[in-house]
């Protein structure tokens, strides 16, 4: 007698296709408050990094053949500020909308203020959650950077983990390790995907503030008013839409490997919402 083989009791196999479609998908049916979130949130900071050149009178690092210590003043003082507000809004950001990605998929729509209260909830945790992880990553990459991928890769699920959850930091990093074991090729794969879809939006916006003058040349020489103004909208829109999509995807790889290992679904995560 032939064998005959039950493809109904095969393993269920990771879907990259099938993550990505959550992921869109969970944006268009929110778009409003995910985008509003991000556009607030991540945006705001890198507008007002873009348009301070205007208020120093838009002049470059150089002033003829020395360095422009206003420039450099400027700078560096903005960047500070923008760069500890970008901590901040990132972890607030990443708690809007990992909630707001999983309810979703649980069959529900989570408007702003709603994804906004959890984000705030779960701050305190998420930001020791990204201190810890950062730092290991940090040491993984200094160790001939390998040791950092893996770690990036072992941790990448541990937010939704402790949102969902309810887990500690500590847990929802050693949960996030257990749960990526056996999908850490896909888990990059997705995240190279996640990276060529961030740069090209990236460089389609990055056209317009192009019309308006050469990067390296406003920088050395400074360059017009329009140019910056430019180049702070888009680079707002490309901050916003970027990590808008990043945010929502370590959701949706989150819910596949649980549905996975699990057969966890979004029946199953409604506990968020109590």
């Amino acid at each position: 007698m032939a064998e005959t083989f039950d493809y109904q009791a095969q393993k269920p196999q990771f879907d990259i296709g099938r993550v990505i479609n959550r992921t869109f998908r969970a944006v268009k049916n929110n778009f409003v408050s995910f985008f509003l979130a991000s556009l607030i949130i991540m945006g705001l900071p890198m507008f007002l990094l873009g348009i301070w050149p205007i208020f120093m009178g838009s002049g470059g690092m150089m002033d003829g053949d020395t360095v422009n210590p206003d420039y450099m003043t400027g700078i560096f003082v903005v960047s500070g500020l923008t760069g500890i507000v970008t901590i901040i809004g990132s972890v607030i950001l990443q708690g809007a909308l990992i909630f707001g990605a999983i309810a979703d998929f649980n069959g529900r729509k989570a408007p702003f203020r709603e994804c906004m209260s959890v984000a705030l909830r779960f701050f305190f945790p998420l930001l020791g959650l990204g201190i810890l992880v950062g730092l290991g990553i940090l040491l993984g990459f200094l160790l001939l950077i390998v040791p950092g991928i893996f770690l990036m890769l072992g941790w990448a699920i541990a937010a939704p983990a402790l949102i969902v959850e309810g887990n500690s930091v500590t847990d929802s990093i050693s949960r996030s390790w257990e749960l990526t074991q056996g999908y850490k090729r896909w888990i990059l794969l997705l995240f190279l995907i996640f990276l060529v879809i961030s740069a090209l939006v990236s460089g389609i916006l990055g056209v317009f503030t192009l019309m308006a003058g050469d990067p390296t040349t406003v920088m050395l020489e400074g360059g017009s008013n329009l140019y910056h103004f430019l180049n702070a909208v888009f680079s707002a829109l490309s901050q916003a839409i970027t990590t808008m999509i990043s945010a929502t995807g370590v959701a949706a790889i989150y819910y596949e490997i649980r549905h996975l290992k699990e057969g966890i679904g979004a029946e199953n995560l409604a506990a968020i919402f109590e």
